[in-house]
């Protein structure tokens, strides 16, 4: 689950009637693997254009995480992770309207209280694809 918030185009940093194009990013990933099972918060910083009827977006930030690693727990933060993708509107551009993405994403987790025979780091990447809605 993500979200995506952008402050209204009247601000005292962007005078004009354009969207603003930074934003903040915020999601929940679960990744699932046979010897890994890793919840991750992430936020970051977005930088990105409403779909027109394409856009580019990309996103840098970082994550909390909490995993069980061989049967154990651990946890970690403050790791990196990035996204650049593309994101395409499905209807009439200045009405809010469903929107779909497709990104990639590379995540690096450091396992804290990893056990002795697991790593204590992981690195994934991502193919991600997504339905939102958009509006403004």
């Amino acid at each position: 689950m993500e979200s995506l918030f952008s402050p209204r185009p009247q601000t005292l940093l962007n005078r004009d009637t354009k969207p603003f194009p930074i934003g903040l990013h915020n999601a929940f990933q679960v990744t699932l693997a046979p010897d890994a099972k890793d919840f991750s918060w992430l936020t970051g910083l977005a930088y990105f254009t409403h779909p027109d009827p394409v856009s580019g977006y990309v996103i840098a930030g970082t994550n909390l995480h909490f995993d069980l690693l061989g049967g154990q727990f651990s946890f970690g933060n403050f790791q990196p992770y990035g996204e650049i993708g593309v994101a395409a509107r499905l209807g009439a551009r200045d009405e809010d309207g469903w929107v779909l993405t497709m990104g990639g994403q590379v995540m690096w987790l450091l396992n804290y209280l990893a056990p002795a025979d697991q790593p204590r780091s992981n690195g994934y990447v991502t193919l991600k694809f997504g339905l939102g809605w958009d509006w403004h």
